[in-house]
């Protein structure tokens, strides 16, 4: 019998965390799962950790990358692959999860089956897991939301990513078949994308419960994004599909740009003028293309 979850840890020369992050895993309180251990070509010691856990029960596969492919995506797509659970876990492998995470999660996906992404809140760490003074959701509730996935993607992904970490989500690996796997070529914003068009194949359950630990650090991929600018080029891609794919009017468009381009100029942006160059539509809007955006906030034209 196939189990319930499928957990895929993709790990690159996170070995300081890694430990704890698998550890964190087989200590859930919902037992239905396997793990796919993945390795990207690592520099450290994450091979010999690995190793280790060769032989566990819960653990279906290990496999090192001979070369790195130089993007987190690529290993998610290769992960899913391998998954034989209904739902899936990507718990990337310097974060840490409560006991309680993936139990909370399962019993909402299970209320429907139109349910296609389910996901906790999260507290920011830093390396030595102390939690930092700023982030997200911070506070639970306990409430919990169901939203449809075209509205939640209008009101929440537009603006910013607003599923951030992998680890605080999974999601029904038949909606996954459903999707576009152009998200595995990015380097920096591929999640965006893949949440954006998961979401749209069904319902989103938001638990407001803090039960994921994301943690901050200097080799984090988030980091070198905005070092060297590839962030940006990435975020015009992101946001002209989902735009093609919400179907938005000229009205909702000009406020998307108008909204992009009064942030772009508030950047420091290495690589401006490539950007440009590539997105003016998105991020070289006009004075009225603000204006309408500024204005289509107190009409929630986008609710953004």
């Amino acid at each position: 019998m196939n189990p319930k979850v499928s957990v895929i840890i993709p790990n690159y020369n996170h070995a300081p965390y890694l430990v704890e992050r698998i550890e964190s895993v087989l200590s859930q309180d919902y037992q239905d799962f396997e793990i796919i251990l993945l390795d990207d070509c690592s520099t450290d010691s994450s091979s010999e950790i690995l190793k280790k856990y060769e032989h566990h029960p819960k653990v279906s596969h290990i496999i090192f990358n001979e070369h790195n492919n130089g993007s987190p995506f690529q290993q998610w797509k290769k992960g899913i692959a391998l998954a034989k659970g209904e739902y899936i876990w990507v718990a990337e492998s310097d974060d840490v999860a409560a006991n309680q995470l993936l139990g909370a999660l399962v019993m909402e996906m299970e209320k429907s089956r139109n349910i296609v992404v389910a996901f906790a809140h999260s507290r920011l760490i830093d390396k030595s897991n102390k939690q930092l003074p700023y982030g997200w959701h911070d506070e639970d509730t306990n409430d919990v939301y169901v939203t449809d996935g075209q509205r939640f993607v209008t009101e929440k992904m537009l603006t910013s990513n607003y599923i951030y970490n992998a680890s605080m989500a999974i999601f029904r690996k038949s909606a996954y078949k459903l999707i576009d796997t152009d998200y595995q070529h990015y380097s920096y914003c591929g999640d965006w994308i893949f949440w954006i068009e998961l979401c749209l194949k069904g319902d989103v359950v938001e638990v407001c419960r803090v039960l994921n630990s994301y943690r901050q650090h200097k080799g984090q991929t988030t980091l070198q994004s905005i070092k060297d600018g590839g962030k940006w080029i990435e975020m015009g891609h992101v946001l002209k599909r989902a735009a093609d794919l919400l179907e938005l009017t000229d009205i909702q468009r000009r406020c998307l740009r108008g909204r992009y381009t009064k942030r772009f100029a508030c950047q420091k942006v290495p690589n401006r003028t490539e950007v440009l160059t590539l997105h003016s539509d998105v991020f070289g809007g006009s004075v009225m293309d603000i204006c309408y955006y500024e204005f289509g906030k107190m009409f929630n034209f986008l609710r953004m």
